[in-house]
């Protein structure tokens, strides 16, 4: 996948097990392609110096040596062993352990203040002018 390296292409390509080839422009992205080489699921490109050949030459790269694959599918393979966020996971393990003890964080947790009907953020209106 060709990309500018944010975290949502970098955890969606992972997430398929496919090798990325990044042009990072800010904020996050340098890191995050860093670290994809760092892994061996990608290579990364400088956008400024770029040339239409170099982003070729790099997609034939990753497509061509197997080992790129072989790397993103196993980060693929640890993303899948991670706790499954909608059954609370470690958070819930947490409260399971803590909550007796914190009765507060329970009620947070147990009753997020963004979920109470008509809180919700799909439900919000965005801000008029004026």
């Amino acid at each position: 996948m060709i990309a500018h390296g944010g975290s949502g292409s970098v955890i969606g390509a992972l997430a398929h097990g496919l090798p990325t080839v990044l042009l990072p422009l800010g904020a996050d992205q340098p890191h995050n392609a860093g670290q994809c080489v760092r892994l061996g699921v990608g290579r990364e490109l400088d956008p400024i110096a770029v040339t239409p050949l170099d982003v070729r030459a790099a997609v034939a790269e990753v497509l061509a040596d197997s080992s790129y694959r072989r790397a993103a599918e196993q980060v693929r393979a640890e993303m899948l062993e991670l706790p499954d966020p909608r059954t609370g996971g470690a958070a819930a393990g947490a409260v399971d352990h803590f909550g007796g003890r914190c009765p507060r964080l329970t009620t947070v947790v147990t009753h997020p203040s963004w979920n109470r009907a008509g809180r919700s953020s799909a439900r919000r209106r965005p801000p008029t002018a004026g």
